[in-house]
C-alpha cells in the first residue's frame, strides 16, 4: 500500500505533463496525497481519482460496437 501511496503522489505531479493540462491536480489533493502516505489508501480514493479514470477510460465500455447495433 505504501507503494501504491507513493506512485500516486508522483503521479499528481505528472498527470498534466502526461495526459493535458485539464488533468493537472491543485495543492489541496497533492497535500492529501502527501497525508496518504501516513494511511495508505485514502489518496486513492478521491474524486478527482474517479473523474480521471472515467475520462482516461475506454469509449468501447460506454458505447455498444457498430456490430450489436440492429
Amino acid at each position: 500500500m505504501m507503494i501504491n501511496a507513493i506512485c500516486e503522489l508522483i503521479r499528481s505531479f505528472t498527470i498534466c505533463y502526461s495526459k493535458g493540462a485539464e488533468y493537472k491536480e491543485g495543492w489541496f489533493l497533492r497535500v492529501f496525497r502527501i497525508i496518504g502516505l501516513v494511511t495508505p489508501g485514502v489518496s486513492a480514493h478521491s474524486t478527482q481519482d474517479y473523474v480521471n479514470s472515467t475520462r482516461l477510460g475506454s469509449s468501447d465500455v460506454f458505447l455498444p460496437s457498430e456490430e450489436t447495433i440492429p
